[in-house]
């Protein structure tokens, strides 16, 4: 086992991450193990990073209007002091709720959250206007989420990695 996981361990995975909220104890019931064994299976997890941390997702539009859109950025310079001092910058941006760094015809595909229009009008001219560098930015309204994020497709990767460990596809 490359990676120190086994059935048990994408399990407990599989289950966090669909259902964060899960109890010790619902836990240990759905994967037919004792809670204290559970328990420490998923202390683990954690102390080995594969439990990064757990989030709630916010339906933000009941919290107002919400305009998502994403950024394509193409920075003037390759230099890696330029993109370093780019992504420091775009950390600090709340509206900013993912950014990646990518290859091909653009350096970071960003996505937003905004209450309008005119609210990303303005971070995008404060993103131009910001002296990092920002040769071209191409900004795209999003008319509608088709699929939503809702975690990693766990029991593929692990089927992927599972091979070499001898992980049965179905979990």
């Amino acid at each position: 086992m490359k990676n120190g996981l086994d059935r048990v361990d994408i399990k407990i995975l599989s289950t966090l991450q669909n259902k964060a909220r899960t109890t010790n104890l619902e836990l240990s019931r759905q994967i037919s193990m004792s809670a204290s064994a559970c328990f420490a299976r998923v202390q683990r997890l954690r102390n080995l990073g594969y439990i990064e941390r757990d989030i709630s997702i916010i339906a933000a539009t009941k919290l107002g209007p919400t305009l998502f859109s994403t950024l394509e950025v193409t920075l003037d310079s390759h230099d890696l002091k330029d993109h370093r001092h780019f992504e420091r910058a775009i950390s600090d941006v709340a509206e900013i709720v993912f950014a990646v760094k990518v290859s091909g015809r653009f350096d970071y595909l960003l996505a937003m959250a905004t209450s309008d229009m005119q609210h990303l009008s303005r971070l995008s001219d404060q993103l131009l206007d910001s002296q990092l560098g920002i040769g071209r930015l191409v900004t795209v309204p999003v008319l509608d989420i088709v699929k939503p994020f809702e975690g990693f497709p766990l029991h593929i990767l692990a089927h992927i990695q599972g091979q070499a460990m001898g992980i049965e596809e179905n979990f």
